[in-house]
């Protein structure tokens, strides 16, 4: 079984690829990085690192069965799917239903950046001086304590510390950024005001020694090239690839520097390569651990709906981990393990639920974009990259488990309503013929 899911994700590349007669295509992409990890997958079992990383097999004690091996690929694949159907060259039409919403919500998005860069400067310093073990351990062992962020937030005015909730959601600038400069005649400051503001999301992977922050944000700056690619002036192609060269520069070394901080000394577990190929290789093993341990009775459903649940039900996501950290008994590790997207609902809420609303998404988001023909707007390229950011980042887990991560969904959603339907002011439409 090992194999299966490297030949499944193999397929569907080529398939996506076949369908869309382009590599460069947001489907064909999520695809490929199924692909990538598969391998990274075998790699781990054939260098026998299994056990290290987070995973929670070891190499004497590995059940990669048939059954939970093709639940894995199909739901993935399902949450693939709903993707295909955009189709950039061929959009003609590109609308923005309320330019005024627009502007108003760049200059908000652009203040929470300015109000986390203000929170946060310290802590990047310390980061940034080679102070990595000691903001990392204040994250992972004393995290019931107030770090310099939380003390400086707390110190703000109270409607800035509910404004700072929205830190993540301003990774939607980035497509705002994207379309800004192919079809609004806005000045250069503005469009540097909007790709600045994106940004917040890699400070906050700073601030929290988190890699996964700087790889989802090159994930996202990928996705959100391929929509717009074929409407990007050479000129502007040019200065992005100046842009974006030292920026992905910067994420090499930073996503080094905390590996070899971290995992350097750890020579069982492969050290610093070792520690990377786990990281992103480990999804496939702690999905299927999660279906072998997982309880029929457990009904959270905290981790798909982590706003309702902490501001309904009052339960939040280590409520859940007490309760269902140990496995049948036997403690083999946290739960925030890497187990894709789908992993940790399939702990906590069971294999109906988790199946169910992979169902619902792949429905509702078939119908809403294959409805897409020559005309698209920014509303339809905000949710479309909201909802593709649940793939994308779901080599590692499901993006939008936690308060602040869930409100960037839900604002997605809203600016889809905002920028796609017309309400008040008149409709601004960009003629590509």
């Amino acid at each position: 079984m090992l194999y299966l899911p490297f030949i499944w994700f193999l397929i569907l590349t080529f398939w996506l690829y076949r369908r869309k007669d382009s590599w460069l295509d947001v489907s064909v992409f999520l695809a490929a990085q199924f692909t990538f990890v598969s391998i990274l997958s075998i790699i781990l079992y054939h260098t026998r690192l299994i056990g290290t990383a987070g995973i929670l097999y070891t190499n004497e004690d590995v059940h990669l069965e048939v059954l939970p091996t093709l639940i894995y690929c199909l739901l993935i694949t399902l949450t693939i799917l709903p993707f295909r159907y955009l189709d950039a060259q061929k959009i003609k039409y590109f609308t923005l239903a309320h330019p005024h919403v627009f502007d108003i919500v760049a200059y908000g998005m652009f203040l929470i950046f300015l109000i986390m860069l203000y929170v946060s400067l310290g802590t990047i310093v310390d980061v940034l001086h080679g102070g990595i073990d000691g903001v990392k351990d204040v994250r992972m062992n004393h995290s019931n304590e107030d770090t310099l962020v939380d003390i400086r937030i707390h110190s703000l005015p109270s409607i800035l510390q509910y404004v700072s909730y929205f830190n993540f959601s301003t990774i939607l600038m980035l497509p705002s950024f994207f379309y800004s400069i192919c079809f609004l005649k806005k000045s250069a400051w503005f469009n540097t005001m909007l790709f600045v503001t994106s940004f917040t999301t890699p400070i906050m992977g700073i601030v929290n020694v988190d890699r996964t922050e700087w790889i989802f944000y090159m994930q996202s700056f990928i996705v959100c090239y391929l929509i717009f690619r074929p409407h990007i002036s050479e000129t502007y192609k040019h200065k992005l690839k100046i842009i974006i060269t030292p920026i992905v520069l910067v994420i090499v070394l930073l996503v080094s520097a905390i590996s070899i901080a971290r995992f350097g000394e750890n020579k069982e577990g492969g050290g610093t390569i070792g520690s990377i190929i786990g990281y992103a290789g480990q999804g496939y093993y702690n999905f299927c651990y999660f279906y072998e341990h997982s309880e029929s009775d457990w009904k959270y459903t905290n981790y798909m709906f982590p706003i309702y649940n902490a501001k309904f039900k009052h339960i939040n996501k280590k409520d859940v981990e007490d309760d269902i950290g140990y496995f049948r008994g036997t403690y083999r590790g946290p739960v925030s393990v890497f187990a894709t997207h789908l992993g940790a609902s399939l702990l906590s809420a069971g294999l109906i639920a988790t199946c169910s609303w992979v169902i619902a998404f792949y429905i509702i988001l078939s119908l809403l974009f294959r409805k897409i023909q020559d005309t698209l707007s920014l509303g339809q390229i905000i949710l479309y990259y909201t909802f593709a950011a649940i793939p994308m980042f779901g080599i590692f887990y499901y993006r939008y488990f936690a308060f602040a991560t869930g409100l960037t969904m839900w604002m997605g959603v809203l600016l889809y309503f905002m920028y796609h339907y017309k309400f008040i002011y008149k409709s601004s439409n960009h003629n590509l013929c």
